[in-house]
C-alpha cells in the first residue's frame, strides 16, 4: 500500500511538472528573449491587476500578454506599455483558466510559473 501511494505520489508531481512547461507556447509568440512574462487573463478582476502593476516598471527584459479584446479600463491603459495581444481562448487553452495574473520568470534555462494573487497560504 505504501509504495502504491509513492508512485501515485511521484506521478502527481511529475505531471504538475510537465503542465507548467509553457515552452512552445513562449518560442510561438517569441516570447524567449524575456526574463519576466506578465499574462493577464480578461477575467481579472480589475483591483488586483491595478494594484498589482502600479509600481511596477515594465523593462527590457520584460513584457505583458493580454487578452487582445479585454474591456478593463485598467487592462486598456496597460496596454500603453511593451505588450502583445493574444485571444482569451488560447490563453485558456495553454494555460488552463487562471483568473488574474500568470507570470512567468526565468531561472537559468526554464520558466517558473508563479499565480497572482496566490491563494495558496489561505486553504
Amino acid at each position: 500500500m505504501k509504495i502504491t501511494i509513492i508512485l501515485f505520489t511521484m506521478l502527481v508531481i511529475y505531471s504538475c511538472e510537465r503542465a507548467i512547461n509553457h515552452d512552445s507556447f513562449i518560442k510561438k509568440y517569441k516570447l524567449d528573449n524575456y526574463d519576466t512574462i506578465y499574462i493577464v487573463s480578461n477575467f481579472s478582476c480589475g483591483g488586483c491587476v491595478k494594484d498589482y502593476f502600479l509600481d511596477k516598471t515594465i523593462n527590457g527584459n520584460s513584457i505583458l500578454v493580454f487578452d487582445d479584446g479585454s474591456q478593463n479600463e485598467y487592462i486598456v491603459s496597460l496596454k500603453e506599455r511593451r505588450h502583445i495581444s493574444i485571444s482569451q481562448s488560447v490563453l485558456d487553452t495553454e494555460f488552463d483558466y487562471f483568473g488574474n495574473i500568470l507570470i512567468l520568470s526565468r531561472i537559468n534555462n526554464s520558466f517558473m510559473t508563479t499565480k497572482y494573487p496566490s491563494y495558496e497560504n489561505n486553504e
